[in-house]
């Protein structure tokens, strides 16, 4: 266990040459905030492969980047399935000029329902048993990434030369939902805060690994795509700031390519970033949160009605 570790230092001068010619898997990096991360890495001189479902959106984001001079290759993968993630990473490495993997991007999710709508679905006959809950949101949010972090440490290790100094990488795409309380997307959340659990217990054992490694956690908290256009107005006008793609891939592209930082997690809310200080130290990441909720450059005036967040999203 670390008590303290290093927190980022925001002012340090980010050098995108850091990762030029590595090799790059982004899953769900077709849309969104996973497009937003490739499209930086790739124009910083990475060989990047996107790996997503949407095979139609992907092979456009290959033209597109191929056509402006980038290093960029499709491949179409479900990351709930273990042989089709498993043929993306070997895809990976067949199209890196050195045959190996440096850096993944654990991105893809979708967004959650709550626990309330399973437990208690409406129009349900009073003598009918209930049914099953759809798990698909767990699997996408959880156990997709626990596929790609088992493949990406195995890859790692499988592809590491002795005589690269460079730090193998892996980011978790988490959400500010993985450390706070939020009843109407209970599901979500429980997925976010397994995300948050797995990369704790992988953070600082480098030696245990016998290869160079470092990651990190990246806990956005509202950020406008298409995952959030049904509610995301909705925040916005209550007084909530909103990030924009860039917002987060700003963070994304300083914790790659600064191999001083290793183990730490960043909260993204509208065009402001901080680190979340989770280690026993910060309290696991709770006082940076009180802390930027009660400030409203941060948040905005209408964060403190985000602790009550049944009431938030009901009131109109």
């Amino acid at each position: 266990m670390v008590w303290r570790a290093d927190p980022v230092d925001f002012s340090k001068r980010v050098d995108r040459d850091a990762i030029k010619g590595r090799s790059v898997l982004i899953t769900g990096g077709a849309d969104g905030l996973g497009y937003g991360i490739a499209k930086a890495v790739a124009e910083s001189g990475a060989y990047v492969t996107i790996a997503d479902m949407n095979e139609t959106l992907g092979q456009q984001r290959q033209s597109e980047l191929t056509e402006a001079g980038y290093h960029v290759h499709f491949v179409k993968a479900d990351i709930t399935s273990w042989e089709s993630l498993t043929l993306a990473f070997k895809a990976a490495i067949e199209y890196s000029p050195t045959h190996s993997l440096d850096i993944v991007i654990a991105n893809a999710g979708l967004s959650g329902g709550s626990i309330l709508e399973k437990a208690f679905p409406k129009d349900l006959d009073e003598n009918a048993d209930l049914p099953q809950p759809s798990t698909l949101d767990l699997n996408v949010n959880l156990t997709g990434t626990y596929y790609t972090t088992v493949l990406a440490l195995h890859y790692f290790k499988k592809t590491h030369s002795p005589s690269d100094n460079f730090k193998k990488h892996l980011i978790l795409m988490s959400s500010l939902a993985g450390y706070a309380e939020d009843t109407l997307a209970s599901t979500y959340m429980a997925a976010k805060f397994g995300v948050r659990g797995l990369w704790k217990s992988i953070r600082y054992q480098e030696d245990a690994f016998g290869f160079p490694f470092r990651t990190q956690l990246i806990a956005p908290c509202f950020v406008r795509t298409k995952m959030t256009e049904s509610f995301v107005d909705h925040i916005a006008k209550a007084g909530v700031n909103v990030s924009q793609v860039e917002d987060v891939v700003g963070p994304v592209m300083r914790v790659l390519c600064d191999e001083e930082v290793s183990g730490r997690s960043l909260c993204t809310v509208g065009n402001k970033v901080f680190d979340m200080g989770d280690d026993p130290a910060g309290g696991d990441g709770s006082k940076a949160l009180w802390k930027a909720l009660a400030d409203e450059e941060y948040f905005g005036p209408g964060a403190k009605g985000l602790v009550r967040y049944d009431e938030f999203f009901r009131s109109e």
